[in-house]
């Protein structure tokens, strides 16, 4: 049993100014943050697992994929990714909170 709400957010954008694209770029037949997401959807020490992305037309594909993947989504700042973690982890009621930036992980 999970003690505290622990939740795990995962932030990713489309708009990278060095890779623009890369959270949807082909790793192994699946877009890179949908292969993050099977694997930390492995967890079982964590009672959620947020995507956090920025609230623009570019980022709807985004969500999608999100609750494609069958996790929770959250749209907030693009230019404020603290401010985005923040509302993201008080929304869902975060005890403890995890942060995995999805362009950074290796597979």
């Amino acid at each position: 049993m999970i003690e505290n709400r622990a939740i795990l957010i995962i932030q990713a954008r489309m708009c990278s100014s060095r890779l623009p694209g890369k959270s949807l770029m082909d790793l192994a037949g699946a877009p890179l943050v949908g292969r993050i997401l099977e694997r930390v959807k492995r967890s079982k020490e964590l009672s959620d697992i947020v995507l956090a992305i920025p609230d623009t037309l570019e980022d709807l594909v985004l969500r999608n994929l999100g609750e494609n993947y069958g996790v929770k989504v959250f749209v907030g700042s693009e230019n404020d990714l603290v401010e985005r973690y923040y509302q993201a982890a008080v929304f869902h009621g975060a005890e403890l909170v995890v942060r995995l930036p999805a362009d950074n992980a290796t597979p």
